[in-house]
């Protein structure tokens, strides 16, 4: 499982892999670089206002 938290403005940061949830490095490696390649993310709203939010993202390799 990749986390990160998308900003108000909707740019990416603290992207990592959970702790103990991690495959092996190549593939964690992997999936962190995937997740860095994403454009911009529609960030959440709290009260009409964007605003932080942490999201937890599950990852399959095929």
């Amino acid at each position: 499982m990749v986390q990160f938290t998308v900003l108000a403005s909707g740019a990416l940061s603290g992207i990592g892999v959970v702790p103990v949830r991690g495959l092996n490095p190549a593939y964690d490696a992997a999936a962190v670089a995937a997740v860095s390649r994403s454009n911009t993310f529609t960030p959440g709203k709290r009260g009409g206002q964007p605003v932080d939010m942490v999201l937890t993202v599950p990852m399959e390799f095929k």
